[in-house]
């Protein structure tokens, strides 16, 4: 554990997705690692320890809600260039939203019964100026919104959302020896067909913060 050090620790809160109250920082890694660094020296991230089951929960992560910081998108990546069509490859959400507006115009669902990203890049492609810029509207407007509970649920969510998930996504990579001795372990469904997906720590709090302090970990637990 001596090889580590607070950066290592602040590498992997960026690896989770880790992203700032005012959404995702568009600066370089070193400079996001600095930018972190600084913000949790005047207040390290805490880590409810949930009665009951131990579940781990960061509860002063407080990132922004909507899905421009969900999916880790810019407005400038809404320009109907090869950027919007590498979202489209990535975001099946964002295929149904075109998809709705390509409905709400054609009003033809038979001719869109296979809609796909192929498609939806066609109909993009095939659209008047006008209403390209209709739909640029009508997508900034989506992304200002939170994203939906099934959205939530979907492998597309690139950022934690909210302290459960950072949790989960932090420890779910993070150097096993470590979690041994924070006895913390990291749950993917506690049962076949669960979804409960979780950090827990099944260790003592006072015991975990002094390795925390330590370790110069940027982070500490609580009871909650």
């Amino acid at each position: 554990m001596s090889e580590l050090t607070r950066r290592s620790f602040l590498t992997a809160l960026l690896a989770a997705g880790f992203c700032f109250p005012d959404g995702p920082s568009t600066a370089g890694a070193l400079n996001d690692l600095d930018v972190l660094e600084r913000a949790l020296e005047t207040e390290p991230l805490i880590f409810d320890v949930l009665p009951g089951g131990g579940e781990l929960v960061a509860s002063n992560y407080l990132p922004n809600a909507d899905r421009y910081t969900a999916y880790d998108v810019s407005p400038e990546d809404l320009q109907f260039g090869e950027r919007t069509y590498d979202l489209l490859d990535r975001i099946q959400a964002l295929q149904d939203a075109i998809y709705t507006y390509a409905f709400d115009i054609t009003e033809d669902a038979e001719a869109l019964e296979e809609w796909n990203t192929a498609m939806a890049t066609d109909f993009i492609d095939n659209l008047p100026e006008d209403k390209r810029a209709d739909l640029t509207r009508e997508l900034q407007r989506w992304f200002e919104q939170k994203p939906d509970f099934e959205e939530l649920d979907s492998n597309d969510i690139v950022r934690p959302m909210d302290g459960r998930q950072l949790a989960f996504r932090l420890f779910w990579d993070f150097d096993p020896e470590i979690l041994d001795a924070l006895e913390i372990y990291v749950v993917e469904g506690d049962s076949p067909g669960s979804t409960y997906y979780a950090a827990e720590m099944h260790g003592d709090v006072d015991e975990a913060n002094r390795i925390a302090r330590e370790l110069e970990m940027p982070w500490r637990f609580r009871r909650g």
